[in-house]
């Protein structure tokens, strides 16, 4: 779990991450231009919380076969967007693209 949080704070470092409100808006959003990952949240704040991320490219939603790998270098760093799929199995599952911080080993 500790490795978990450490990874947010990087993502947060690395990136704008920010909350949207309203139809239609994600519940976060990581920025490393020119791409937008836009995550949904469903069932927030209960055992059941998955997330859905979907990867935009200057404003357009990328499709992708899933294992599709997208490496953005930024000045703190490199982050790689990963699609998973669309399947569900459990209503806790992360589907679509993710993200995770690159560091480079010293």
């Amino acid at each position: 779990m500790i490795w978990v949080v450490s990874l947010f704070r990087r993502l947060r470092a690395l990136t704008n991450r920010r909350r949207v409100l309203g139809v239609g808006g994600c519940d976060e959003e990581i920025r490393a231009a020119p791409f937008l990952l836009c995550i949904t949240v469903l069932q927030a704040g209960t055992r059941s919380e998955g997330r859905i991320g979907r990867l935009f490219l200057d404003g357009r939603e990328m499709v992708a076969d899933p294992g599709a790998v997208v490496e953005v270098d930024t000045p703190e760093g490199t982050l790689c967007f990963t699609y998973l799929g669309e399947e569900r199995p459990h209503l806790w599952s992360v589907s679509g693209w993710t993200v995770e911080a690159i560091t480079p080993e010293a």
